[in-house]
């Protein structure tokens, strides 16, 4: 048995923070933003996963160390999907729960002649 995973403790489960969820008219880029900590004192690496609610195309942004992660160039009205995973890369990984926000639409970008 390995007693460093046995008695390592798994990072707390991220909480998600911007967008919120159901936020709607949410800006492009976007600027997730979350938090989450080490029980142990482990480095923590964050996966991002966002689903577009009409494709169905995911991306991953995976070994992000950081707790922001600014995504550019979404589909102009949609609704999205994230999700953020934590891995000490010791433990097995803990994920948030998954929220939803929507882009803004055309309508807010108005254009005057």
């Amino acid at each position: 048995m390995d007693s460093t995973s046995s008695s390592n403790l798994q990072p707390l489960v991220p909480e998600l923070y911007y967008p919120a969820d159901h936020q709607i008219k949410v800006p492009d880029p976007v600027e997730f933003i979350w938090s989450s900590a080490s029980n142990d004192n482990d480095d923590i690496n964050y996966t991002l996963e966002l689903r577009n609610g009409s494709t169905g195309e995911t991306q991953i942004y995976s070994t992000v160390t950081d707790t922001t992660l600014v995504v550019e160039n979404l589909a102009i009205g949609a609704t999205y999907f994230w999700q953020v995973t934590a891995s000490d890369n010791i433990t097995t990984p803990v994920q948030s729960k998954i929220s939803n926000f929507q882009l803004e639409g055309v309508e807010s970008n108005r254009f005057l002649f």
